[in-house]
């Protein structure tokens, strides 16, 4: 695959990513103050309720005669007395008193099941799956690198085929450096102490040779990583981790116009290169600089990155010279980023 194409489908995996989490936290936040706005309301309905509905079960007009008529029949003479004695001021509060302290006795019991809705509705809210799989879990970042290849010269300066050059005149690499942060990485946190990291990377190196314009071209090495990170946790905003994983790299040699072609396009050539399975290991420090962002020094060492090629050349179009050869893509990277965690 084009590296340019792969890493344009990596950032686009990483933006997609960023913006599914943005919308499914949007979500979770939405819901969850739906469910506050409804809990709330049923509390306010079960007060009403029970307020409003006791008195007119208070006044009961036709409990009050049947106590009093009876009892009072003698003295219903003294036409003055009467209506004191019939209507005594503590029918009200005899009439219905049970209802009354049953209502009473259940209205905090109500609001008090209502609370605890709106508790178990937040706690399903937090349990939800950003809570569980991306907050404090995900983090996404990209870095910078200097690069050191580990064997740069063959030396056999100015030898050519069988010499014991890395392929034809070429007897070293120049790595180049590009200091743009394009290493794209993301982060999953297994748990406190283990986590995996999927990343992208890219190198290149110059071919030095004999002849002028001494170089045929560069050598590209690009690709996705995967490895595996322990975190040492502490108190202090420092963590320190050690990572080890694989690097599925594809190689690419281009060609300089003048080497690729020349005598008027009589003579042509290629240089056909390998893909390459290297080992990876990382050592670094993140520094929380602030909540959520992160400052990440680390050095990282790609092994067994040595590239098979093979050079063809075609005179008239026929092909007449086929030259195999490596190139050792060993390196040290001394590399800076930053990352955002969730």
């Amino acid at each position: 695959m084009n590296p340019r194409i792969l890493y344009c489908c990596l950032i686009a995996l990483f933006i997609s990513f960023f913006a599914v989490t943005n919308i499914v936290a949007e979500e979770q936040s939405t819901v969850k103050s739906e469910k506050n706005v409804e809990n709330q309301r049923e509390s306010e309905n079960i007060a009403k309720e029970t307020v409003p509905s006791e008195t007119p079960e208070a006044a009961v007009p036709s409990e009050a005669p049947e106590e009093t008529v009876p009892s009072e029949a003698p003295e219903a003479a003294v036409p003055s007395e009467a209506p004191e004695e019939t209507v005594p001021s503590e029918t009200p509060e005899a009439a219905v008193p049970s209802e009354i302290l049953e209502d009473s006795v259940l209205q905090p019991e109500k609001v008090a099941a209502a609370q605890e809705l709106a508790v178990n509705t937040d706690e399903a809210s937090e349990s939800s799956f950003y809570t569980k799989f991306i907050k404090d879990r995900v983090q996404i970042g990209t870095r910078s690198a200097h690069r050191i290849l580990t064997d740069d010269d063959s030396g056999h300066k100015g030898g050519g085929y069988g010499s014991g050059t890395f392929l034809g005149t070429i007897y070293g690499l120049d790595a180049k450096q590009n200091y743009f942060p394009r290493q794209l990485y993301g982060r999953f946190f297994i748990n406190d102490i283990f986590g995996v990291e999927i990343g992208y990377d890219q190198y290149k190196a110059k071919s030095l040779t004999r002849n002028p314009p001494y170089t045929d071209g560069d050598l590209e090495v690009s690709g996705i990583t995967l490895s595996l990170i322990g975190f040492y946790r502490n108190t202090s905003k420092f963590t320190p981790y050690l990572g080890l994983g694989l690097g599925f790299f594809s190689s690419n040699f281009s060609e300089i116009a003048n080497w690729r072609s020349s005598y008027n396009g009589l003579r042509q050539r290629r240089m056909i290169t390998d893909d390459v399975n290297a080992t990876i290991v990382s050592l670094g420090v993140l520094w929380e600089f602030t909540e959520r962002w992160n400052l990440d020094l680390s050095a990282k060492y790609i092994g067994n990155a040595d590239i098979d090629a093979v050079f063809k050349g075609y005179t008239y179009g026929i092909l007449d010279t086929v030259q195999p050869g490596h190139f050792p893509m060993d390196s040290y990277a001394l590399q800076i980023g930053v990352s955002y965690t969730f």
